[in-house]
């Protein structure tokens, strides 16, 4: 993800991206695993990341389950900018307290380094 088109296509997209996200986005918070929000770590940082990023349902989750397919599907989706802390195993998303975990890695869409694409479960959901 160093090449010159790369270079550019970031340097186009996530200025209109920010602005995306500041118009239409949410406040959302990432937690970190092995502490509830707002602790602190061993090392003396906080183990939450604020982030502005859009959380939406998923269209793939009412389409399938409309045709009655009976998947394991996420039902929401987080839009999130590249550089949230999103590789870390066991974190999860929340909105207004909300909960949201994610049931797949975060997918870098085109291979950009642009945006993080998130499938989540629904708050609540159980899975078998």
């Amino acid at each position: 993800m160093t090449g010159t088109v790369t270079l550019e296509i970031q340097e186009l997209t996530r200025p209109e991206l920010e602005e995306i996200f500041e118009d239409l986005g949410h406040d959302l918070v990432i937690v970190q695993p092995a502490a509830p929000a707002n602790q602190w770590g061993e090392s003396g940082s906080s183990n939450t990341t604020d982030v502005r990023g859009i959380l939406m349902p998923a269209s793939e989750y009412t389409q399938r389950s409309a045709a009655g397919a009976g998947l394991p599907i996420p039902s929401y989706e987080a839009y999130l900018p590249f550089d949230a802390p999103v590789n870390t195993p066991g974190w999860h998303l929340t909105h207004e307290g909300t909960p949201y975990h994610p049931t797949a890695d975060a997918r870098d869409e085109g291979g950009q380094g642009v945006v993080w694409i998130v499938p989540l479960r629904a708050p609540g959901q159980v899975t078998s």
